[in-house]
């Protein structure tokens, strides 16, 4: 199965290779700065960040297949699988409460950029609504309106559900980060990720940030800050004061022994890829490199 549509042509006298996948969405709510590894070789083994531009420039064999190494980000968006071919969009609700509801899709149609805005049912919001317009792909999904329910939008005959926009929020916004693996991986095993979370923003007035307690105070006092400018610089000036030396605080008990800190790299420099100055691994081959045990 393809998870990008075969855009090239076809000749019934060719020879065809499908490659294992590539990309993969992170999980929600997982920032750049984040930490992979895995156990395939028996030991825990770090996976290295490259920035694009480093590993491209590396002239790397981007279809090289074995047991991943590296990785490099690729892009953010609200998709969580592609289409698998041109297809329409469907939506419905979890709520039935959430009626007329008008959900823009915007993406590529007949290989050019183009949205379409699909309605929730006007009776019930559960009932699934089908577009009319074909997507190859989609880059990003929005509600108008805020709502009870999450929104599903799927296509294929509801067998790939493209985006899922939660509860509340009128934007609608959960972005999954992609990464890209190097080599491309040739079995099927697991990869564990830590990270650190970007939190949900708040939007009502019940809404409940997910930091913890220790943070309240700093959110009032940004909060406050920002207010008492629209009436005086001076009151603007205190409280924003405050609010750094509570910020001081927080990263004092916080920040101070954090347990890992992702640092990014200059597009020149290369990071543990050379034998010695004049040999890179990958002039040896895919399987010799660095190995560091834990």
């Amino acid at each position: 199965t393809l998870d990008q549509v075969w855009d090239g042509d076809d000749d019934t006298d060719a020879t065809y290779e499908i490659l294992p996948q590539e990309e993969y969405n992170l999980p929600i709510q997982a920032s750049h700065r984040l930490f992979m590894w895995h156990r395939e070789w028996g030991y825990p083994t770090p996976l290295v960040y490259q920035p694009s531009q480093t590993f491209y420039n590396s002239g790397k064999d981007d279809i090289l297949e074995g047991i991943p190494t590296h990785y490099h980000m690729w892009g953010e968006d609200m998709v969580i699988e592609q289409p698998l071919a041109a297809s329409v969009m469907r939506i419905a609700s979890s709520a039935a409460a959430d009626v007329s509801i008008g959900v823009t899709v915007f993406g590529t149609v007949s290989g050019y950029p183009d949205y379409e805005v699909i309605t929730t049912n006007a009776s019930n919001g559960t009932t699934a609504v089908s577009g009319s317009k074909s997507f190859t792909s989609v880059d990003r999904v929005v509600k108008d309106a805020a709502t009870t329910g999450r929104i599903t939008v799927d296509c294929n005959t509801t067998a790939t559900t493209v985006a899922v926009l939660p509860v509340g929020d009128t934007t609608g916004s959960i972005l999954y980060r992609h990464i890209r693996l190097y080599p491309l991986p040739s079995t099927v095993f697991p990869i564990n990720v830590w990270f650190y979370k970007d939190p949900y923003r708040l939007v009502d007035d019940d809404d409940i940030h997910e930091l913890g307690q220790e943070f309240d105070e700093a959110i009032i006092l940004l909060a406050t800050a920002k207010l008492s400018y629209e009436q005086s610089k001076s009151d603007g000036d205190k409280f924003f004061g405050l609010y750094k030396d509570e910020l001081k605080s927080l990263k004092k008990t916080n920040v101070d022994k954090i347990d890992w800190l992702r640092k990014l790299g200059r597009p020149n420099e290369i990071e543990g890829d050379y034998v010695h100055p004049y040999l890179q691994y990958r002039q040896i081959g895919p399987y010799y490199g660095r190995a560091e045990r834990f």
